[in-house]
């Protein structure tokens, strides 16, 4: 039972962590962005695709209309003519990739010698008369990855980058929710500085 209970902990932490991007942002340390109000998109479309599946078009306006509304959240208004402070393009795909997964079998090494080792030490009992040991095993997973620019419009120049990536289920991979790609934009463009508040 003791067994089984470790196990299913590392599942279930598991599936917690892969469905929880993780999160890379940098900045250029000279920009000042204090100074910016207004966006544009880089290129149109704005999305460069990447990896091994397809990407519908529908998943690629929703999600260019999410990383758009994320911006909008932080005070910047778009500007789909004229010359905006920054222009903005982001990447997406998925890969297929093998992955090595270790799970903790915990055991005995007396019970197999002494018939009355498991009912006198009982299950909790551990090292010398006993050790964990982890069992390896190929899984073969989808990693999403999204990843968002932001260039100086003047000197063509990029100042901000973040990438967000996680394992991807098959629900996912057939097609996200229009919900789930406001979250995962909002998630990478958060440390995106904010328009500060007028003075």
């Amino acid at each position: 039972m003791r067994i089984l209970n470790i196990l299913s902990t590392v599942i279930v932490a598991a599936a917690l962590s892969a469905c929880s991007p993780v999160v890379y942002s940098d900045a250029d340390p000279t920009k000042d962005f204090s100074s910016l109000r207004t966006f544009s998109w880089a290129q149109d479309p704005p999305l460069i695709k990447t990896g091994d599946h397809p990407i519908s078009p529908l998943t690629s306006q929703n999600m260019a209309t999410a990383i758009r509304a994320a911006f909008e959240a932080k005070g910047y208004r778009f500007v789909s003519s004229g010359q905006a402070d920054f222009a903005v393009s982001f990447t997406m795909g998925a890969r297929d990739e093998i992955q090595l997964r270790s799970y903790p079998v915990s055991y005995m090494d007396t019970y197999d010698n002494w018939g009355w080792g498991r009912p006198y030490y009982g299950v909790g009992y551990r090292p010398p008369f006993g050790r964990t040991v982890f069992q390896t095993e190929e899984v073969e997973v989808t990693k999403g990855t999204l990843s968002v620019d932001a260039f100086d419009v003047i000197e063509r120049r990029p100042i901000w980058h973040a990438q967000a990536s996680k394992s991807l289920s098959d629900a996912e991979l057939a097609g996200a929710t229009a919900t789930d790609l406001f979250e995962d934009a909002a998630t990478i463009v958060a440390d995106f500085p904010s328009v500060p508040p007028s003075q």
